[in-house]
């Protein structure tokens, strides 16, 4: 069972370096409607990957937060930059700056807790190593922010019109 992990990792090492060649098809597409913004949700996908085959590559509760801080630098954006994607894709037009900022705020305040989780319980309560799966996984329970950021996403996700994100 040990081997699951270095398995999963590797697959999503692969993957995460797809986004990135996608990102960069975005990045390198400007005169296209959406290409830039396709482009930063690709790399906040890439960011989580990245964080979750590095979480799965630890086996002590310091490594898989310090792995979690990488996969929320990407998680909390995914919505908004794919939002902000489907709208100028669609319309041809950029969301309207003001709204825009406003769209960032409960990412931003979510990087923030993640990057300090070891001082609050605002986000995970009692985060602690799991070995009960076969290998270890990093359990806990959620904390306030932690299921307003979830609500966020999915509101942002699920209006119509929106493709579905079931990113926890």
């Amino acid at each position: 069972m040990h081997h699951i992990p270095i398995i999963l990792s590797i697959a999503l090492v692969l993957t995460g370096m797809l986004s990135v060649y996608l990102s960069g098809l975005g990045f390198t597409r400007r005169n296209v409607d959406g290409a830039f913004e396709f482009g930063l949700f690709m790399i906040s996908i890439s960011l989580y990957i990245f964080g979750y085959a590095i979480e799965l590559s630890h086996s002590d509760l310091p490594g898989m937060l310090d792995a979690i801080k990488m996969e929320y630098t990407g998680i909390p954006y995914m919505s908004v930059f794919l939002l902000l994607f489907v709208y100028r894709f669609v319309t041809g037009k950029r969301l309207n700056i003001a709204l825009t900022i406003a769209l960032f705020l409960i990412p931003v305040v979510t990087t923030l807790l993640v990057y300090t989780i070891e001082h609050h319980s605002l986000f995970y309560i009692n985060p602690r190593v799991d070995d009960s799966k076969g290998f270890p996984v990093l359990a806990f329970e959620k904390g306030i922010f932690y299921t307003i950021r979830f609500a966020y996403q999915q509101l942002l996700a699920e209006h119509p019109g929106a493709p579905v994100m079931y990113i926890s």
